[in-house]
């Protein structure tokens, strides 16, 4: 004995919980035959109570030291006061210690006083406990910073910093029991939630479904709560009532009457029962089973019953219209090895066939995530055990250890997951990888909803993004060569590589995470360098950071001329074509690179893009799933590009040459919109795929709601000018000739240009752009009144007025990178020279424009409108159809009493013409109903907030529908449906991206 007396209190509280805990184990795995005699039974529970009991010392001996043992030497420590608080502090441990023999000793059909205290002791310890570590952790921290920094660590004097824990652990202690208690109080709230379930008989069509979780009946629920969850459920009228575990604490002869009221359940196809784990601690699994039946509630024991409009049935007529309900063991009787117990999913669902719905019972989200792994043609699972009410920090803990928490969730198979590097690396070498920015919780998140990746790293992506991916900060150097073995390219992809790599390797699907395959590049075959070296240098790199067993792939057009340039030995090459695309020759193409392996069509468009100026895309529905299924019939492998729409928000859209712009939504008539919702071409090519391959049957989501907040109205603040001390703190730039936006080192967003006239302008005067040079949108004012627009490519000569000495202002918008082609080297602001007349313009002043960081910091905090001589001037030069470029603000706040707000909403802007649009200081991306298609912006409902009013911010850069001088306000309207495909005002011709094997059969 004498080696344990060197050991602390805690570590022997520690061992004796060890000691207990290989007892258990050890008499469980002798004993498990059996288990259930009732000798047995209580020496295991027990041993259950003894070594909680035993774990829990190690936590009250650290609640005493921090609430007692520490202030023992304070003054005051031999008051009355004090004993008495010694005294409560023990009497709560002891209470709390009690709570789990409660479940042994004190189990009738009403809870005992003593069971109610000694539980609620029990959460309050876990509180304490928890606050208490997470304090002492956070002094720790503080006190190793300071000490690494050098710093000396001040503060409190000893006495009251010893004084202040225990006061700060009783204080949110006693606030979050009362909580949970106020909580515990409430009669459970009812959720009715619409399951779409595809399959289902029309003669079953609205079967409601009751579902049951997590009761505990023992030393804390009673008879009393029975049937008053027996009553709620019987108002409901169900078809079908489940029950998914853990109805009980304590033995069943203890509960018997407490248990009776679910006699007087009334479902008219009958209520089912699985375990849960809280089943196996009782080691009377086999006595619940006999008492539930005699109640008619029917056990699921690993098996299933046919449940039909008329009642339910073994085995069924085959002709009859059928659902399959389905109940499995919990995974707990594997854990503890219970005799006879298990989760068997086979037996579960024998008999049960994939082309009629089937519904699972199972207690435990994990179980359901395993049988979703195994067997996806699983139409839906009912699963509790998660606590979700439950409250801090219980909450945490039963969100981090289940895959699933709260609420419906739809399991999918794969995904494809795009990097752009311009997003994760705005600048040389500052890389972001938080918040929106984070890959790796995107693609952690994938793993956990059971999808497997295939990771598409680039460099170069294309997607329709600001210059394929490409950071425009390489065009520092004007003569590099992208997608090439230029050194300074190599220099900025390996170092970029260096960096989102290693991040990724221990999400491979061998290191145990889901991405199951990498392409290199991206439609390379396409780009004119051609340069073997560049993707063998890429090939090295890859293998360097990923390991040699991965598998690349790449990507290209379906013609001979693309493989010749994009393919690679060592690297599996794949092709991708459109809908009118003859199949057998694509694949044919694809076997000259790849004689072995699978046919693969790494994007098959199910849709296509759209430009500001054109026609909203639709290719048909009936094209699209023909082509699908003749590619499914020559047993090829496809990813549908796009699955669902996306949105380019703020400035990341790309364009095409000749020079055309996409817009901000990227909804590409895919089967699933822009706003996620569900579309006719989604369920026809759903119907497609399952003649070929198992898909899950069951719950498919409905399209998310949509609400209509209404109008707002919105106050003009300042013009662009007035607010250059904002936008431009550090002032101008100065230069003889005009400097493009890379050398200003403004890769995004407006760049402001301003010289003065040289000479008299009395007479409309042409200012030109002789090479092209307005890169992409020019505002142009002098003196603050509005002259016109310059345009690339359409508009390169505007006519102007004004004195000599008057100041030209030209306020440049970056409209997009050019995503695709030999073009993507896309310089922006003015690239050339301006001409007033004959005469070349100098002496420019560039304000490079930081739009992001006035509208988060400052915008805000104008108030009132600015009548200034620039503004007057502005508005009466009406003959123009222009006024200067200004912001606008307005704020609105989400409605009060409707349930389930914020959700999803499109703002529109009638009457407005083109700009830039934040809400809560997030960049929502350009609207120009001006020029169409898209006259709506969707708003997602992550961005809304219900704490405080929502603002709204609006660059208008060509004309307000209202003015300073007139009645009318100028509003923005929130409506329910999105508008992306109205007749458009321009007719700028499409870009040829016929090499890009699009070829669409458009409607």
């Amino acid at each position: 004995m004498a080696i344990f007396r060197p050991l602390s209190l805690r570590a022997k509280a520690a061992l004796a919980a060890g000691t207990v805990f290989v007892s258990m184990m050890v008499s469980r795995s002798c004993l498990a035959g059996s288990l259930e005699l009732r000798a047995w039974r209580w020496l295991f529970r027990l041993q259950l109570a003894l070594f909680a009991n035993s774990l829990m010392l190690i936590g009250s001996l650290y609640i005493w030291r921090s609430t007692v043992s520490n202030l023992s030497h304070c003054p005051g420590a031999e008051s009355a006061c004090f004993q008495l608080w010694k005294m409560a502090v023990v009497a709560f441990l002891a209470l709390a210690h009690s709570s789990f023999f409660t479940m042994l000793f004190l189990v009738a059909e009403e809870p005992y006083l003593f069971s109610l205290a000694a539980y609620s002791c029990l959460g309050a310890y876990i509180i304490m406990v928890f606050f208490l570590c997470t304090l002492s952790g956070m002094e720790q921290a503080y006190q190793l910073v300071a000490w690494r920094s050098g710093r000396v660590v001040g503060g409190l004097d000893k006495t009251r910093k010893v004084a202040v824990r225990p006061a700060l652990a009783v204080a949110v202690t006693a606030v979050l029991s009362v909580a949970g208690l106020l909580n515990a109080a409430q009669p459970p709230a009812v959720k009715t939630v619409q399951v779409p379930v595809r399959q289902l008989p029309p003669s079953m069509d609205g079967l409601k479904i009751a579902l049951l979780s997590d009761i505990h009946l023992g030393p804390t629920v009673g008879r009393t709560k029975m049937e008053m969850f027996v009553r709620m459920v019987n108002v409901l009228q169900p078809d079908v009532t489940v029950i998914v575990g853990d109805l009980c604490d304590a033995e069943a002869s203890s509960l018997r009457t407490a248990v009776a009221p679910l006699d007087q359940l009334r479902s008219r196809l009958g209520a089912y029962f699985v375990t849960g784990n809280h089943e196996y601690y009782t080691s009377d699994v086999s006595n619940w089973f006999a008492l539930l039946e005699s109640l008619n509630v029917r056990p699921l024991h690993n098996e299933n019953v046919r449940i039909s409009a008329t009642g339910a049935q073994p085995g069924g007529d085959e002709d009859d219209d059928w659902i399959c309900l389905a109940g499995v063991d919990d995974i707990e009787a594997d854990i503890l090895h219970y005799y006879g117990h298990g989760m068997d999913l086979v037996k579960a669902l024998g008999g049960c066939r994939p082309d009629r719905p089937t519904i699972l019972l199972a207690h435990q989200p994990l179980a359901a995530k395993r049988a979703l792994q195994a067997r996806p043609d699983i139409s839906l699972i009912l699963s509790g055990h998660t606590h979700a009410g439950q409250i801090f920090p219980l909450n945490v803990a039963a969100y981090l250890l289940n895959p699933f928490f709260a609420g419906l969730y739809q399991v999918a198979q794969t995904t494809f997951v795009y990097v752009p590097w311009n997003f994760h690396e705005p600048q040389p070498g500052q890389y972001q990888f938080s918040g929106e920015h984070d890959v790796e919780y995107f693609l952690k998140l994938a793993h956990e909803l059971g999808l497997l990746v295939i990771l598409r790293p680039g460099p170069y992506i294309c997607a329709e993004w600001d210059m394929g991916g490409l950071p425009a900060w390489l065009l520092l150097k004007e003569s590099i060569i992208l997608r090439s073995c230029d050194p300074d390219y190599l220099a900025a992809v390996d170092k970029w590589l260096g960096v989102l790599l290693p991040k990724m390797k221990p999400l491979l699907y061998q290191n145990g995470g889901p991405i199951i395959t990498v392409q290199v590049e991206n439609e390379y075959g396409s780009y004119f360098t051609c340069d073997y070296d560049y993707l063998r240098f890429l090939q090295r790199r890859f293998r360097d950071h990923l390991g040699g067993d991965v598998l690349l792939f790449t990507t290209d057009g379906a013609h001979e001329k693309f493989l010749q340039c994009g393919a690679l030995q060592g690297i599996y090459a794949t092709v991708d074509f459109g809908p009118d695309a003859n199949i057998t020759a694509a694949f044919q193409i694809q076997r000259k690179s790849e004689p072995r392996g699978p046919l693969v069509n790494s994007e098959f468009y199910t849709g296509w893009l759209d430009h500001w100026g054109q026609p909203h895309s639709r290719v048909r529905t009936e094209v699209v799933a023909s082509s699908l299924h003749d590619i499914l019939a020559h047993g090829a492998n496809v990813n549908l590009y796009m699955f669902i729409g996306g949105t380019n928000f703020a400035y990341w859209n790309g364009a095409n040459i000749p020079y055309q712009p996409q817009p901000t939504s990227y909804d590409y008539d895919a089967p699933l919109s822009e706003a996620g919702d569900l579309t006719d071409k989604y369920f026809a090519l759903r119907d497609v795929i399952r003649k070929f391959e198992k898909v899950p049957e069951g719950f498919i989501p409905p399209s998310t709601p949509k609400f209509a907040y209404g109008k707002v109205a919105l106050q003009k603040l300042k013009t662009v000018e007035d607010a250059l001390n904002v936008l431009c703190p550090a002032g101008p730039i100065k230069s003889l000739y005009p400097l493009t936006f890379i050398q200003v080192k403004q890769y995004f967003g407006f760049v402001l240009y301003r010289t003065t006239l040289p000479q008299d302008c009395s007479n409309p005067t042409p200012l030109s752009s002789p090479l092209n040079g307005v890169r992409d949108r020019a505002y142009v004012a002098v003196d603050g009144v509005p002259q016109g627009v310059l345009e690339r490519s359409y508009v390169i000569t505007l006519n102007i007025t004004g004195q000599a000495g008057a100041t030209l202002d030209l306020l440049v918008e970056n409209m997009g990178r050019v995503n695709y082609g030999r073009y993507i080297n896309d310089f922006k602001g003015l690239i050339s020279n301006l001409t007033l007349g004959s005469s070349v313009l100098t002496d420019w002043m560039i304000f490079p424009l930081d739009t992001e960081d006035a509208v988060r910091s400052h915008l805000g905090g104008w108030h009132g409108r600015n009548h200034g001589r620039q503004d007057n001037k502005a508005f009466a030069h009406h003959s123009s159809n222009y006024t200067l470029p200004a912001f606008y603000a307005g704020n609105f706040s989400i409605p009060s009493g409707i349930p389930d707000l914020p959700q999803d909403t499109f703002i529109q802007f009638s009457g407005w013409t083109k700009g830039q649009v934040w809400i809560n200081g997030f960049n929502l991306g350009r609207y120009w109903p001006g020029r169409g298609p898209q006259v709506t912006l969707f708003v997602p409902r992550h961005i809304l907030v219900t704490s405080a009013p929502n603002t709204i911010m609006v660059l208008e850069l060509e004309r307000a529908p209202c003015d300073d001088n007139g009645p009318e306000l100028c509003t923005v309207e929130f409506v329910d449906r999105p508008l992306i495909s109205a007749t458009p005002t321009s007719g700028h011709p499409l870009p040829d991206l016929s090499d890009r094997g699009s070829g669409l059969d458009r409607a």
